[in-house]
């Protein structure tokens, strides 16, 4: 019968795991091609080894996730809007050219402009 190693003994471990995660794949954890909910998990260790030095250490990484996520947020905003502005455009011109898809609405569709 094998037994279930000691909480200690796998908390070691993960801790182990933990920083070959950052000594070897830094760069990735930086520039967010580590998804955020792996990243997360991945730094749980640092905060469980309840040491000032650790918990700094993960502080640290959550302003920089923060930052990251907020740039990413920014530019999927950016992304949305212009994509928005291009449907617009095409929209447009295919109402003043006549040549609608049937399944788009008209302008006599909106509800504004329905008659009750």
């Amino acid at each position: 019968i094998t037994s279930i190693p000691t909480q200690s003994i796998l908390d070691a471990l993960a801790y182990d795991t933990a920083q070959t995660l950052v000594r070897d794949h830094g760069e990735e954890l930086n520039c967010g091609m580590i998804p955020l909910p792996m990243m997360i998990f991945g730094l749980m260790p640092f905060r469980h080894a309840s040491t000032i030095q650790s918990v700094e250490f993960v502080q640290g990484m959550i302003e920089r996730m923060e930052s990251m996520e907020g740039q990413y947020n920014a530019m999927l905003r950016r992304f949305r809007k212009a994509t928005n502005r291009r449907m617009a455009m095409l929209q447009d011109e295919a109402r003043r050219k006549g040549n609608e898809k049937k399944n788009e609405f008209l302008d006599s569709d909106i509800l504004e402009t329905f008659p009750f």
